[in-house]
């Protein structure tokens, strides 16, 4: 055939075509041998894809001339095993006699000379435990035994193991035999196999370390630790010693910043291990996940209910290997390069030949050990965009804070509660000032959830309203924009309608009234969550009283409570490390436009160093707020009510009638 001198021959042009670029912006290394030009197969270790990016866009292969060398990166997909039904099925039932015990047996044809891997039974049964005996034959006359003490079982609470993996053979019938020598017989209505999977990837055993193993509530939550990220995880298994349970269980990513939104969920299911008859038992306390992990860590949760946690004293994984293919020109010392989080993806004209080059024979090897490379430059952040803001006139700011910075480039400012609750609701106030010169950003709004503790002061019960309880709380930020109250009480079965209410908090600003906010507070035995009171974002003062109406019931207690609070997050590209200040505190300001805005994408996903606010600095005398009526007490009150009681007596005069002359 000529297909793969042909294929080899188009790989070696795209290899030749392959354009040249500057690589400095790569941090690791790791050299590797060719022995033989033609098509190579290069294993990635874990350390490699836990420097790499999770989309593993940069990696790239470079030859001895140093020349970037196209590669596609095999990402083996879970295969699906051909499902077919049963032919022939015959059913029949074994009484019970000497040296045999009763049974209920199951044969067909398969229909097919393939390997079967697996056998499924079906039956309407609804809760069963029973032990399998299967048996094969290839020629249909000469039956051997396949698999024994085999255990099926289906429970009402969903958890069922109704298929039985096999040694991969071809068999002409299989036939099944379910013990009923110790719980009756159960209807069967057929069954299916499963064909083996030809070329399948075959996974390796990868090491996971439990780093936490905590129980709160009915739960139980363990930490997880892969060794690596960007590992292609087939599956997690426990190792579990209680001889019977059934658990569903859920695994996250971890890892995230506090207050961000709860990670991804990748995997999940019921683990057990039942026990059948004749002591014959069966366990699956297996994860599947079968796909790229980009993190490091995993969050495993396992729902224990009334029963107690399980021990949990390791875990192991499966991994798919990770391979890059590519076309060597000429053996050599070639080396692979990682470490680029700001690497684009590359278009490579390799694409097409996918499954051709899987055809292609080819050498394997393993890269060396990885290392930084000497030739390394970090990547500057986002080129061509400078920060060059306008001058600004700050004598409408009253306050300032210190942003500690920790160098050049795209920082990440979290905004604190001080800051919040002296700035606008919105932040239009807030601007960014170095050397006199605004300093253009962007500002992520409700990026992170932050929380105040309370001080809880309980009133009791009012002596006026007696079926009333009131308490005052006392936080420490006044006017701090506040999403949602926290409370926890324990007091276990009530419901209450809480009352929340807020009076007046700016005294020069007769349009703020207070506000109110309630809602209904419920805990049953099965429901002792805490309550989230929404406050909408209004601003809470120092002290704030809250009440409910208790009716014919006993007071209930509050344990707690929690202010919570979404800090925003300003983001900006710095090129010098002078001092740097955060402006706020002007009521009348209206937002910036900067033209940042256009790269939007690219600074938030642009790698970001963290700098920290400092204390909050009064700058300037606070001007009193405009309103659209004075104040009470104002003097501009007291003289623009006497001009208007002149002016109505100008005009209560000219209305009445002249008094006649007299004679």
């Amino acid at each position: 055939m000529r297909t793969v001198p042909a294929i080899t021959a188009v790989l070696s042009v795209l290899a030749a075509a392959a354009p040249e670029a500057s690589h400095d912006a790569w941090k690791w290394e790791q050299p590797f041998g060719v022995s033989a030009a033609g098509v190579v197969r290069l294993d990635v270790p874990p350390a490699t894809l836990d420097v790499a990016q999770p989309s593993l866009a940069d990696l790239r292969v470079l030859s001895p001339d140093g020349v970037e060398t196209p590669r596609l990166v095999d990402n083996p997909a879970p295969v699906t095993p051909d499902q077919r039904e049963a032919e022939g099925t015959e059913i029949r039932l074994i009484e019970s006699g000497p040296n045999v015990e009763a049974a209920t047996q199951l044969e067909f044809s398969t229909g097919t000379e393939l390997p079967v891997e697996a056998v499924t039974l079906r039956s309407p049964a609804r809760d069963f435990i029973k032990s399998a005996t299967i048996e094969g034959t290839a020629d249909g006359d000469n039956w051997q035994q396949i698999v024994s003490r085999e255990v099926v079982f289906r429970q009402a609470g969903g958890t069922e193991r109704m298929t039985v993996p096999l040694p991969a053979k071809p068999w002409r019938k299989l036939r099944v035999t379910l013990s009923d020598a110790r719980t009756r017989p159960i209807p069967l209505t057929g069954a299916g196999i499963a064909l083996a999977v030809r070329n399948a990837v075959a996974s390796v055993p990868g090491d996971v370390r439990i780093l936490e193993n905590t129980v709160a509530g009915s739960s139980s939550s363990l930490l997880l630790d892969l060794g690596a990220a960007n590992l292609h995880l087939k599956e997690i298994r426990l190792n579990v010693g209680d001889p019977v349970f059934s658990r569903r269980c859920l695994l996250a990513l971890s890892g995230g910043a506090q207050g961000a939104p709860p990670p991804p969920i990748i995997g999940g299911g019921m683990i057990y291990r039942i026990i059948g008859d004749g002591d014959a038992s069966a366990g699956l306390p297996t994860i599947p996940i079968n796909r790229r992990v980009p993190s490091r860590q995993l969050r495993l949760t396992i729902e224990n209910g009334d029963s107690p946690p399980l021990t949990v004293s390791g875990a192991s994984a499966s991994l798919f290997p990770t391979t890059l293919e590519f076309h060597a020109a000429k053996p050599g010392a070639w080396t692979l390069l990682a470490g680029n989080p700001r690497a684009p993806e590359p278009i490579y004209d390799l694409a097409p030949l996918r499954e051709a080059m899987a055809r292609v024979p080819g050498q394997s090897v393993r890269p060396g050990e990885l290392r930084a490379r000497a030739a390394y430059q970090p990547p500057v952040a986002l080129p061509g965009v400078e920060p060059a803001g306008a001058e600004i006139d700050l004598s409408d700011w009253t306050r300032r804070s210190a942003v500690k910075i920790p160098g050049t480039g795209v920082v990440a400012i979290e905004v604190k509660a001080a800051q919040l609750a002296a700035s606008r609701t919105d932040c239009a106030d807030f601007r960014l000032i170095q050397n006199g010169r605004q300093i253009p950003y962007l500002i992520e709004p409700k990026k992170v959830e932050r929380r105040l503790p309370c001080v809880i002061q309980d009133r009791g019960t009012d002596p006026k309203r007696r079926t009333f309880s009131s308490w005052y709380f006392t936080q420490p930020i006044a006017g701090l924009p506040a999403d949602r109250l926290v409370l926890s009480s324990p007091t276990r079965v009530f419901t209450r309608t809480i009352l929340l209410e807020v009076r007046k908090i700016d005294t020069r600003n007769p349009m703020d009234t207070g506000w109110t906010a309630s809602g209904i507070w419920t805990r049953t035995p099965g429901n002792d969550a805490d309550f989230p009171l929404d406050l909408r974002g209004n601003r809470l003062p120092e002290n704030w009283r809250m009440e409910t109406d208790n009716g014919d019931n006993p007071p209930i207690g509050i344990a707690s409570a929690e202010v919570v609070y979404h800090a925003p997050v300003i983001v900006a590209k710095l090129v010098s490390a002078d001092p740097l200040f955060l402006y706020y505190g002007n009521p009348y300001a209206s937002a910036p436009e900067y033209d940042l805005g256009l790269v939007r994408a690219e600074l938030s996903a642009a790698p970001k160093l963290q700098a920290e606010l400092q204390g909050d600095e009064p700058f300037r005398e606070e001007k009193p707020r405009r309103a659209w009526m004075p104040a009470t007490g104002s003097p501009w009150l007291w003289g623009t009510l006497a001009l208007v009681v002149v002016v109505l007596l100008v005009v209560v005069a000219k209305l009445l009638p002249k008094s006649a002359a007299m004679p």
